[in-house]
């Protein structure tokens, strides 16, 4: 299972466990504020009946010319010191999740 949490200002996947599987939570940053990004979730199931989250943040394809890419330079600027923990770590981006099988 997964939650999928929006605006929360900063990347975070926070695996859940439980009794009954547990769950992940997906947090994805706001647009307006750093880091500007949007995450894509896609669920998949394998032919063994495995499934699995892809989470992948997608950056705005803008030219310098562009108020889409001012945007985002005063986005990091307002961000300051913080926009290294706004983006989140590794675990926290392009991911895949597995949720084990489908019964």
């Amino acid at each position: 299972m997964a939650w999928l949490v929006g605006h929360r200002n900063r990347h975070r996947i926070t695996p859940h466990p439980g009794a009954g599987g547990g769950f992940w939570e997906i947090a994805t940053a706001s647009l307006i504020d750093w880091p500007s990004q949007t995450r894509g979730v896609e669920l998949l199931r394998h032919r063994d009946g495995a499934l699995e989250i892809v989470c992948t943040l997608m950056d705005h394809d803008a030219g310098s010319d562009s108020l889409a890419h001012l945007h985002r330079a005063l986005a990091r600027l307002g961000a300051g010191a913080a926009a290294a923990d706004l983006q989140g770590g590794p675990l926290d981006g392009d991911v895949r999740l597995a949720l084990g099988r489908r019964r």
